[in-house]
């Protein structure tokens, strides 16, 4: 009994072995399981390259974090402050940065990570990524003489826009807005540059997840199905010797188990290259540093490991077989389809109806799931529908005569499944770029105005702002200005004392006043006079109407002649209009560094122009990985169209031995799949339709583009007409060389 056991034993690794050795050697055999074996490469790849792009994402918020708490500030009250700071924001172009100004009290003590020293007055230190994109602004010469670059330790990351100003002033500033520090670093993150202008990691992690993970998945599932017809005969004969779940298996991995591993190694390599250098990436523009990739390389086996272990499972877990062995072949649904899957799309449908009724991240990640959930079934929907119209077709080629039909609606009756399998990459790339193409128009109304304004201004009209605007300051500053410019205070019309009863209305109600000596006004088409009197109308002038519509409080502008500033009248804040919109900001910001104290200068509505941006910037990323996930799913749609090439030839070859005629094939691969991708499509660009404008009503902003849904329409309907052609030719040339087999 002791020998026997050893025995029993290594004939059963014996046979494991075999059963490896025999999926490897199939493998090779036939047109479709080498197409099956490229399918299932770059099935692997796509998996292996969203799990490792998932790793990237995080290693990069988790770097900003670890460098953020170290450069935090560590704020005081008492005596033992080495610093003063100050934060505030600026921009170069559109893009916003921020300004951390510093004025230390003890020189001894360490400066801020990434840069050598403290600065000295009027000295800035940048960042790489600010040196570069404000190059056309003189960013070099806007804080005053540029003492360095930021060091990567001293940045959230390498992409960050961020300097280090100290004014030029010798004095300890004085002022509520200055803090006293006593160093910098802390045990938690703080709220300091890029960090303000990204979502958060979840929101990041389940868009990736959603628009590039989602069509991985379809192309993991679409490969570990195709090429099914001579592996059906293989299970065939392995349950008719006797074989179980656990020897059909044992043959599925040996089949499978060298390209999911070939593509797992392939999906590692673009993780790799990152970590060489500094990448750029497409479409975002962003800078993805080599350090952050770098520290996350211990994990990279770990997500390898994941990835072909998912990916094979998958292969094992959709590799089924019935009592008559038939096994791989995806399911036909001769019977109804499932009914849990009609479930799944109500389900997926009522939770994006839900999303308005929550808020923040729980109105997100409902309307993501049920996205998600609603894409994925409504092919499964469309094919309860088709599955009857394929009865129908059936009656008409019978009572009509028509072979082409007869056929078609009896194979369609049967195998709706066909439709599910081709349509659900079409369907889910329908409502892919549709929500991308609604997302990316969610700017709000104001941030659609501020953008028209932008387009009509450029920079010919600024706003300054500072902590005191004194006469001498406003001498100093409009002297530091080029030739061109026109300098003018705007502060609220105060009401005359005939009505008092206008004393108490905050600024932001009361009408706005233009001040400036008359010949400013003159240059400027205004009149002349020392009462304030309303600005009649339109000036002919844009600079003015746009003044007057983003500074007016919704009332008509009022000019008044006089000193930009005097003693006892200081402006709340300054315009300044230049002769051409292409002068950009730079002049302007730097001579307002130079002379006011803590200047803000801005365009008109560039506060919610900024927020436009910001959520443009957010779109940017969502059409990048949308870009990944339509290209995935393109590799989808091509292996499933070959995939079904073969079985459609294959199964309609008998057919030659009825007819010799070559359009009867053409005509039903026209009727087999043409007609039902199109009827899908029908279906896709629907809800596409619904779910885009139920988005725009959820935000109150956006547009919905009927071009695009058009477009992207015709595009699915042009390649199902191509589909049923190919296939029809296909099982044409399949049936002229058919001959029977005792199979």
């Amino acid at each position: 009994m002791t020998r026997a056991r050893p025995a029993s034993g290594r004939r059963e690794s014996r046979l494991w072995v075999q059963l490896l050795r025999m999926g490897r050697s199939a493998r090779e055999r036939s047109p479709g399981n080498r197409l099956r074996f490229f399918s299932l490469i770059l099935a692997a790849a796509m998996a292996t390259l969203t799990a490792t792009a998932l790793l990237a994402v995080t290693a990069v918020y988790h770097g900003r974090d670890e460098r953020n708490a170290h450069r935090n500030p560590r704020y005081t009250e008492g005596h033992e402050a080495v610093a003063m700071l100050l934060l505030q924001g600026d921009a170069v172009g559109d893009l916003t940065h921020e300004v951390s100004m510093l004025v230390p009290l003890d020189a001894s003590a360490p400066p801020p990570p990434g840069i050598p020293r403290w600065p000295e007055p009027g000295e800035a230190f940048l960042s790489p990524e600010l040196l570069r994109l404000g190059a056309g602004e003189q960013i070099k010469e806007r804080y005053g003489r540029y003492a360095g670059l930021i060091a990567p330790e001293g940045l959230g990351s390498v992409n960050e826009r961020y300097a280090y100003v100290r004014p030029p002033g010798v004095d300890p500033p004085r002022g509520n807005r200055w803090t006293k520090i006593t160093g910098f670093g802390t045990g938690r993150p703080g709220a300091l540059g890029e960090v303000l202008d990204v979502a958060p990691l979840s929101q990041f992690l389940m868009v990736l997840l959603v628009v590039a993970g989602g069509p991985a998945a379809v192309l993991v599932v679409v490969a570990a199905r195709c090429g099914s017809a001579g592996r059906d005969r293989r299970n065939a004969l392995l349950t008719a010797l006797g074989g179980g779940w656990r020897h059909r298996a044992m043959f599925t991995v040996g089949e499978a188990v060298m390209p999911v591993a070939v593509g797992t190694a392939a999906g590692v390599l673009p993780l790799a290259a990152l970590m060489i250098g500094d990448t750029r990436l497409p479409i975002t523009g962003y800078l993805v540093g080599a350090e952050d990739m770098r520290s996350a390389a211990w994990a990279i086996p770990l997500a390898a490991v994941a990835s072909f272990t998912l990916v094979l499972g998958a292969v094992l877990a959709l590799h089924r077989a019935d009592r008559s062995g038939r096994a791989t072949r995806p399911r036909v649904f001769a019977r109804p389809i499932p009914r849990w899957r009609l479930v799944v799309c109500g389900l997926g449908l009522l939770l994006v109806a839900a999303s308005p009724y929550w808020t923040g991240l729980t109105r997100f990640f409902l309307y993501m799931a049920g996205s998600v959930l609603l894409w994925a079934t409504v092919p499964s929907v469309a094919a309860v529908v088709i599955r009857r119209l394929g009865a129908g077709l059936a009656r008409l080629g019978r009572l009509r005569g028509w072979a082409a039909a007869l056929i078609a609606g009896r194979w369609i009756t049967a195998r709706p499944g066909v439709v599910v399998r081709l349509s659900v990459a079409i369907v889910i790339g329908l409502g892919l770029i549709t929500q991308v193409q609604v997302w990316t128009s969610w700017l709000g109304s104001m941030g659609m105005d501020a953008r028209i304004a932008q387009a009509r201004l450029g920079d010919s009209v600024l706003f300054v702002r500072a902590a005191t605007l004194t006469e001498q300051n406003v001498r100093w500053f409009t002297a530091a200005l080029p030739s061109g410019y026109e300098v003018v205070a705007l502060d609220p019309s105060r009401p005359p004392a005939s009505r008092p009863e206008a004393e108490g209305l905050p600024p932001e109600a009361l009408p706005q006043e233009l001040r400036a000596p008359c010949p400013v006004l003159r240059r400027l088409g205004l009149t002349c006079s020392t009462s304030s009197t309303p600005m009649s109308g339109t000036t002919g002038d844009v600079r003015l109407d746009e003044l007057e519509r983003w500074a007016g409080n919704g009332k008509p502008l009022r000019v008044r002649s006089g000193p930009v500033a005097t003693t006892g009248e200081r402006p709340e804040r300054l315009v300044v209009l230049a002769d051409s919109g292409d002068r950009g900001q730079g002049a302007v910001k730097r001579a307002a560094y130079a002379t006011l104290e803590r200047p803000h200068v801005e365009r008109p509505g560039q506060g919610w122009l900024m927020g436009a941006n910001n959520t443009a910037s957010y779109g940017d990323w969502t059409v990048l990985f949308a870009t990944a996930g339509l290209a995935i799913l393109l590799l989808a749609v091509m292996i499933s169209s070959a995939a079904e090439f073969l079985i459609f030839g294959a199964e309609l070859a008998p057919l030659a031995v009825q007819t010799d005629r070559r359009g009867v094939f053409v005509l039903l691969g026209l009727w087999n799949l043409s007609m039902p991708l199109v009827l899908v499509t029908v279906v896709g660009a629907l809800v596409a339709v619904w779910q885009g404008q139920f988005f725009i009503s959820l935000t109150q902003s956006g547009s919905f583009s009927w071009p695009i849904l058009l477009s992207t329409a015709t595009s699915a309907g042009s390649f199902a007409v191509l589909t049923g052609l190919l296939g029809g030719l296909s099982a044409s040339r399949t049936a002229m060389r058919w001959r029977p087999r005792a199979d």
